[in-house]
């Protein structure tokens, strides 16, 4: 799941994140026939069905918002990989405990100036 999520920051990366999420739907749908039989292995199951959501949810993102625009696909690549260079350097500097809602988004900027306070 890292790998496929980390692709789409490269270049030609939304192809590669697609072939990890169809290898992954793949392994998913060929373990299930020995889930009966071998213990514990519908834990594993339930796992990699989190992770082939989350994979898919990402490229599913990315192919929405790059038709909503008709962008070159240079274009949309680095776009792309400019966002997640954003994401990655703000949750670096992130300290503190998160204060967030119920929606899982956290503002660590928000706590540090509570705390300040």
């Amino acid at each position: 799941m890292r790998f496929a999520i980390s692709s789409f920051s490269r270049r030609a990366g939304r192809l590669k994140a697609n072939s990890v999420c169809a290898f992954v739907r793949d392994c998913k749908s060929d373990f299930e026939q020995f889930t009966p039989h071998v213990r514990d292995l519908s834990k594993k199951q339930a796992v990699t069905s989190e992770s082939l959501e989350k994979i898919e949810n990402a490229a599913y993102a990315v192919a929405i918002r790059g038709s909503e625009y008709d962008l070159p696909v240079d274009m949309l690549d680095d776009i792309v990989a400019q966002c997640i260079a954003d994401v990655s350097k703000k949750g670096s500097n992130r300290k503190g405990n998160a204060v967030g809602g119920n929606d899982g988004d956290y503002d660590y900027d928000t706590y540090a100036d509570r705390t300040k306070a």
